[in-house]
């Protein structure tokens, strides 16, 4: 699942991980908040 499509074209390829990582804990994130709605 990507949240920001925008600012994965702002990562170079060697960061794809770490872009991976950012994306779930904004899942995380907002996963939370619906469970909390």
């Amino acid at each position: 699942m990507l949240l920001f499509p925008p600012l994965e074209a702002m990562y170079p390829i060697g960061d794809e991980i770490v872009f991976s990582q950012f994306n779930n804990l904004c899942a995380s994130v907002f996963a939370s908040l619906i469970q909390k709605a």
